[in-house]
């Protein structure tokens, strides 16, 4: 008697149901997708993004200062009622000013290449905080925070400058914070680096960081939005003018003042 042959065992086999076979693909491409999202649920998706605040010359007598800025809606940690923010806290290293942001998963890559999409001004916090760093670990202990309540560009574009130390915010010194404080100021002060970055007045390139300027400006410094002191109309003498004197006057005390908001401006308004 001859030998039997066995049929090869081939890979897969023969489908028979097309359709069971699909769902089964599809089981398997959920179950990969389903275990990703889950680890993003319980990973980075909620995981605030932080901006620390640059705390240059806090206690120096020079400030360009652009406007003061209310903190709302402040929310004081347990065992800090009566702290003082006096020269200590500016002077102290540990201490610092951040921004907590929220809900930022969808963004956060965009964010870290430096294109920051307007977000709500109500995911944007502000702490008071103090950082302490045991054998190389730093912790965080928030004293204190708070939100802007302000324009949702404004408030972002305030973000991606401190992001880039453009601007930093300085806390009003000889307040005590307690449970009754229902608002605190912050004032927000432009760097030397942000007239750094503006090589010439007219340089109109598109750079991101100029659009958060405008939204700045716009929302702390409205005034400077006027076509008299962008280009300059209430300058301008007109003969048989009476009050061509107080204006002249006006023109001199801008140019010797400390921070010129117009000037700046000009810098970085968009190109027509």
């Amino acid at each position: 008697m001859g030998r039997r042959k066995n049929k090869p065992h081939r890979a897969g086999g023969i489908i028979l149901d097309p359709d069971a076979s699909a769902e089964t693909e599809l089981n398997k491409q959920n179950v990969v997708e389903g275990g990703e999202e889950a680890k993003d649920s319980y990973g980075d998706i909620d995981k605030p993004y932080f901006v620390e605040v640059a705390r240059l010359d806090w206690l120096s007598g020079q400030h360009l200062d652009i406007s003061e800025i209310v903190l709302r809606d402040l929310n004081l940690s347990e065992g800090f009622s009566g702290f003082e923010l006096a020269e200590d806290f500016c002077r102290d290293q540990q201490y610092l000013l951040r921004f907590r942001v929220c809900n930022v998963s969808n963004v956060l890559g965009r964010i870290k290449l430096g294109h920051w999409p307007v977000l709500p001004y109500t995911d944007i916090h502000l702490e008071f905080a103090r950082r302490v760093t045991v054998d190389h670990v730093e912790t965080y202990t928030v004293l204190l925070s708070g939100i802007f309540d302000g324009p949702d560009e404004g408030v972002t574009g305030l973000l991606h400058l401190a992001s880039l130390k453009f601007v930093t915010l300085r806390p009003v010194l000889g307040i005590r914070l307690s449970e009754e404080i229902s608002s605190l100021r912050v004032r927000v002060e432009v760097l030397k680096n942000a007239f750094n970055a503006c090589e010439s007045l007219l340089d109109t390139s598109r750079q991101l960081w100029k659009k958060s300027m405008v939204n700045v400006m716009s929302w702390l410094r409205p005034e400077i939005m006027t076509s008299e002191v962008r280009y300059g109309f209430s300058c301008m003498k007109m003969d048989g003018d009476p009050q061509t004197e107080m204006v002249d006057d006006t023109c001199k005390a801008r140019k010797h003042a400390r921070f010129d908001p117009a000037g700046l401006y000009e810098a970085i308004k968009p190109s027509k």
